[in-house]
């Protein structure tokens, strides 16, 4: 009998920025990655007792050097990531935040501004297209 795949007991994030009708859009360059060559929106796991918010906060300053100030929660949901991890993922939209953003771990992914209503053209993924068009509606 086969069993029904479960997610890992780790737990993710994934946030947009939006600023000016742009948001933030980062291409995986990190070889291993389960999103490697691939545009997506920025994300992050969560760690030790955080909640899903407070991972957001926390990534944001940690890849990008700002800090968020106001964010909304659109969605939850499970992904298979291209490497087969099978993981939840927790999705927001950070809409407002202090500092300029800043490419913190260039050995991870590149980052580039795109505005909103041309983002799902460029984005790969369906999770990332997801978070797009759940934003779109706020």
């Amino acid at each position: 009998m086969e069993r029904i795949r479960l997610p890992k007991k780790e737990e993710g994030v994934l946030f947009l920025l939006e600023k000016d009708d742009e948001c933030l859009i980062e291409t995986r360059v990190k070889s291993g990655s389960g999103f490697f060559g691939h545009n997506r929106i920025p994300g992050g796991i969560i760690e030790g007792n955080e909640s899903p918010g407070q991972a957001v906060f926390r990534e944001v300053f940690e890849e990008f050097g700002v800090i968020a100030r106001k964010i909304i929660y659109l969605d939850t949901f499970n992904e298979v990531t291209l490497n087969g991890d099978y993981i939840k993922l927790h999705a927001f939209l950070v809409i407002d935040f202090a500092g300029n953003v800043q490419e913190l771990e260039p050995q991870k992914s590149i980052l580039s501004w795109v505005r909103v209503e041309d983002a799902s053209e460029c984005l790969d993924l369906a999770s990332s297209k997801l978070v797009i068009e759940l934003a779109k509606k706020i």
